[in-house]
């Protein structure tokens, strides 16, 4: 149950800014509110869905592979990904981690960007990739970012539906939909 997650690995121009990239991803966790989610169980055994905080926001891990040949890289990264991948606690969090695989000065890296799937699915990859973009190069510009405003959030529409379930006329249809 950790370890369901999708991943992908992008390749990065040479000579990226890591500073940047970290306020980018702290950016992206800030602006997706389901990249903060975190599931438990309670007494019961029933799962409870929270919300993390902002300051649990991650940045990169930085690996440096400049020294391996081309062979030992790829091996490298396999084994840090499959590390990553591994490292998922649905309770304690994060639900997403990212890697940048250092290839050296003349070459282009790599970012791995594991998403447990309970909070990504195939969808929602472009979206993320393009907003970690714009908050990168924003970042990398010092300049502000600025992405879409959010739709309705996850908090918010549970937040709604346990209201409208709690709501007397719902309740009050309750035995209709028993019948």
């Amino acid at each position: 149950q950790h370890h369901w997650n999708q991943a992908f690995i992008f390749e990065l121009p040479a000579g990226i800014d890591l500073a940047a990239l970290d306020v980018a991803l702290r950016g992206l966790t800030s602006h997706h509110d389901a990249l903060r989610l975190r599931y438990t169980k309670d007494g019961s055994g029933t799962w409870q869905q929270s919300y993390g905080t902002l300051d649990e926001q991650l940045g990169a891990g930085h690996i440096d592979l400049t020294q391996l040949d081309a062979k030992d890289r790829a091996a490298a990264i396999e084994a840090h990904a499959t590390e990553a991948q591994a490292a998922f606690n649905l309770a304690t969090g994060p639900l997403m981690r990212a890697v940048h695989f250092d290839l050296g000065s003349n070459s282009r890296g790599r970012l791995l960007l594991v998403i447990h799937h309970l909070v990504v699915d195939g969808v929602s990859w472009r979206i993320l990739r393009e907003d970690l973009e714009s908050l990168y190069l924003a970042a990398a510009g010092g300049s502000a970012a600025h992405l879409p405003d959010k739709t309705t959030t996850l908090q918010a529409w549970a937040q709604a539906l346990r209201n409208h379930a709690r709501a007397a006329a719902t309740e009050q249809s309750f035995g209709h939909w028993r019948t």
